[in-house]
């Protein structure tokens, strides 16, 4: 164990959590395999390592989305914004949200602005019951986002986006 990376350990299981997120009927094509590959082929593990120092998580969100759909290798008709962001998300969450929450220490502000797992859940909670998280385009997932901000704006601001995933999917 002499050359044991915590950073590589939170990578492998961040992609594991991440695929198990998305495996339904309709996305089983989405394996722990596949999501791995992409995350790793395309050095995700290093947007951690370079997320403390981005300004605005909302201007690379679409782009590191865009960038994993073009990875997975799926195909063309199993790949949607949804799927994708539901990956970065549940990368995101596992490798930084849950640790950051747990070390006790200020919530980093940046952490914040990191969207969560948008799925059914969320959708009818926002009243947006026709949109479908494995087919969600980029436009619907902005509107999502949007819904997310008039429903909650202020706790959003003060205590970060993961509020809405505690809160939705509470006991659920």
């Amino acid at each position: 164990m002499d050359n044991f990376d915590p950073i590589t350990y939170i990578h492998r299981y961040a992609c594991w959590t991440a695929a198990r997120a998305v495996q339904n009927p309709t996305t089983q094509v989405y394996s722990t395999q596949v999501v791995t590959q992409a995350l790793t082929n395309r050095d995700f593990i290093n947007y951690l390592r370079d997320l403390q120092n981005l300004k605005s998580y909302e201007k690379i969100h679409s782009k590191l989305v865009n960038i994993l759909m073009d990875e997975v290798d799926v195909p063309l008709d199993k790949k949607s914004f949804g799927v994708g962001a539901k990956i970065l998300a549940i990368y995101f969450k596992t490798a930084l949200i849950v640790p950051g929450l747990a070390s006790g220490k200020e919530f980093p502000e940046l952490l914040k602005v990191i969207y969560p797992p948008i799925d059914s859940n969320v959708l009818l909670e926002l009243g947006l019951k026709k949109i479908k998280w494995t087919k969600m385009t980029q436009d619907e997932h902005l509107l999502v986002i949007e819904a997310m901000l008039v429903k909650n704006g202020d706790e959003i601001i003060n205590k970060g986006f993961w509020i809405m995933d505690y809160e939705f999917n509470d006991n659920k």
